[in-house]
Parts: C-alpha cells; structure tokens; sequence
C-alpha cells in the first residue's frame, strides 16, 4: 500500500488497479476508525499531532517522499519497491529511537542530495526542485516538534501505534501551493542547518 501511494507500483491491468483502489478505500476507512476511537479515548488530533508517535510517522512518510523524489529525478523513475521510511515502520512502532537512527543512516545522501538540488530551479512535473526544499523544511519543523515531545519511552503502546499509523498515511500540512521555485520560504529554508528557533 505504501509502495502504491509513493508512486512506485505501476499497476498491470484494471483488475490490479481496482483492487489496488478497494485497498486504498478500506485504508481510508480505517483510518477514521482508528481517529474515532483516539477521540472516544479523549486523544484530540490537535494533542496527539504533537505527540512524539504522530510526528515519527511524519517522518517515515517524508523519508519516503523525498526517496521517491530522489529516484525520479536521479533514477530515472526506478522507484524501489520499499522505500526508506516504509522500510523501517515496523521497527518504529517496536524500537522507535533504534528506527530513527537507523533512518538518519538511510536518509543521510538523499538529505545531502536535497540541499543542493533545491537551488536547481528545475520544473519539470514530479521532479520540481522545490519539492526538495519543502520536504527539507518539513524535516525541519518535525524535527523541532520532535525535540520538545520525545518520551522517554523505549516501546510505543498500541494507542501510539495507531497514532504512528495515522502519521504516516496522513496529509502533509497545506503548505505545498505556496512552495514554488521562487523564494517565496528563503526565510525558512534549511541552509548551513541551523533550526529556526536559533535566531
């Protein structure tokens, strides 16, 4: 499912693509079940969207953006079948801060790649460069949000897995339209990296 979102199945026939559609369909449904039963509980997606397993799923899900970024414009479209962030879900609903470091291992050329692809001015459809610098800055103010929220829990419970669920399958905050190849966020963007809250 994962694969799908990100863009690097490609379905064979139209049964492949309608059953690739019913899956994302019951996902859907799912995930409004598993948000109804954190709201019945008394977790408020404002509360819980700041809590340390939402923000890890963020992370997972903009790993795996900025690799599919990196295998359209570097690979020519040759997207692999599991991505960076995907790849280490299981272990972050298990060891999160193991899946992290394993993750800044992983992430590290694709992150490097991004910086100097965002001043490329490059728009061509799906391999815009300013995708590389809004996923930097997604980085950035999850990592922020991170610094303040980690727990000093080793292990996430059954009501944060659902939490990292969510994080992962849900949508990144509605900053893309304003994120263009112009400077429109060089007050935000990730140079030297430094974070925001330094200045």
């Amino acid at each position: 499912m994962g694969n799908w979102i990100h863009g690097g199945s490609k379905c064979k026939d139209k049964k492949e693509e309608k059953t690739l559609e019913r899956l994302k369909n019951e996902t859907v449904l799912l995930l409004s079940f598993l948000g109804l039963l954190l709201y019945k509980r008394g977790d408020r997606k404002e509360n819980y969207m700041e809590n340390m397993p939402y923000l890890v799923g963020q992370l997972l899900k903009i790993s795996d953006e900025l690799h599919t970024l990196y295998c359209k414009v570097v690979r020519s479209g040759d997207v692999p079948p599991q991505l960076a962030g995907s790849a280490l879900f299981t272990t972050a609903g298990e060891t999160p801060y193991q899946a992290m470091a394993q993750l800044s291992l992983r992430m590290n050329p694709y992150i490097t790649w991004a910086k100097q692809y965002r001043f490329k001015n490059i728009s061509i459809k799906n391999e815009e460069s300013w995708r590389a610098r809004w996923y930097l800055n997604l980085y950035e103010d999850v990592a922020n949000k991170l610094k303040v929220s980690v727990t000093g829990s080793t292990r996430f419970t059954d009501i944060e897995k659902a939490q990292l669920f969510i994080g992962y399958l849900a949508s990144f905050p509605k900053r893309e339209s304003s994120v263009t190849a112009s400077d429109a966020d060089n007050d935000h963007d990730n140079n030297g990296g430094g974070t925001n809250d330094e200045q």
